[in-house]
């Protein structure tokens, strides 16, 4: 007892209930430590699957590089808070929250309830890291869409799977498993998502990566979808994507759009009811510059008045006399 109230005074971190051991080791190695170390290991083993695998090949970050990979970073975004972390800043902003803002500071009190709406949406569709090792990353974002009212199509099949679009009924997993398989087949690749009108949020896209086969993604009407969600799907998809369809998405700004320069193999852009950009016409011009061969629908950017002025002028209404001859 004399030497542990010696240890407690000296050593700040023991004064926080930690084991003595965890800081001098005694040379014993108890069923806890070998949990850990076992846990530890597991946790950096990653999960590949090849496109045509007989079995999954698990293997380490340090022998090999899986572009299909559940990083440990994603998984700790499905965790909640941890009261270890507790502090002062946390103890005073629970004993000074205006808990009756809804009469007396309405502003606050609906600045707060749009945060705690989002925090529940988070909630929803949080990373699960024990679904991708069970399904495989397209199964399981299959899983994950199907969940939430929007439909997909898989590589080689012409049906879709889930609601007509359009359609709000969201499947229960016991529905799923009737359709798809329960756990990981290979030839399942995901090629095709129609989301729209659906409520995916930027944490959500963490359930669609790796989805090497997409090609084909209709985000149409999302209320959610913001200048960070554009930064991820371009990045993830920019070597896949051929069809984007972000007609109606409100909350899209023109920093937005420019993001789309990333896919490169993009064939065909949606962007009806996309009045609220005012810089639009613009965008799809510069995109164009790019992307000679993309087809931009819903917007029509052959518009004189955006070179109004210049010494291009007449060259532009050339071509528009060109373009209605050949119709």
């Amino acid at each position: 007892m004399f030497i542990r109230k010696i240890l407690l005074t000296s050593v700040p971190s023991l004064q926080k209930k930690q084991c003595v051991r965890t800081i001098f080791w005694w040379g014993h190695d108890s069923i806890q430590d070998q949990e850990a170390r076992i846990k530890a290991a597991e946790d950096k083993k990653i999960i590949k699957w090849d496109k045509n695998p007989e079995e999954l090949t698990i293997t380490t970050k340090k022998s090999f590089y899986a572009p299909a990979r559940i990083a440990a970073e994603e998984n700790a975004m499905s965790t909640g808070y941890v009261y270890e972390r507790f502090n002062t800043a946390d103890l005073y902003s629970v004993t000074t929250y205006p808990y009756l803002a809804i009469i007396k500071n309405p502003w606050f009190y609906a600045n707060e309830k749009r945060k705690k709406d989002y925090k529940k949406l988070m909630e929803g569709q949080r990373f699960m890291r024990e679904r991708v090792l069970a399904l495989g990353p397209d199964l399981a974002a299959a899983y994950f869409l199907l969940g939430r009212g929007c439909r997909v199509r898989f590589k080689h099949q012409k049906d879709w799977v889930g609601n007509e679009k359009g359609g709000t009924n969201k499947f229960e997993t016991a529905q799923i498993d009737q359709i798809l398989p329960s756990s990981y087949e290979a030839g399942w690749y995901l090629e095709a998502i129609e989301a729209c009108d659906s409520t995916l949020i930027y944490e959500g896209f963490a359930n669609l990566k790796n989805l090497t086969s997409l090609t084909y993604l209709d985000l149409s009407y999302c209320p959610k979808i913001d200048t960070w969600c554009m930064d991820r799907i371009t990045g993830e998809y920019a070597d896949t994507l051929e069809y984007l369809d972000l007609s109606g998405c409100k909350n899209l700004q023109s920093t937005s759009l420019e993001p789309i320069w990333r896919l490169s193999k993009l064939k065909t852009l949606v962007l009806r009811d996309m009045d609220h950009i005012k810089d639009i016409k613009m965008i799809c011009l510069m995109l164009l510059d790019i992307f000679p061969n993309l087809e931009i629908r819903g917007v029509d950017y052959i518009d004189i008045s955006l070179l109004k002025g210049s010494e291009d002028e007449d060259l532009l209404k050339e071509d528009i006399l060109m373009l209605k001859s050949e119709k």
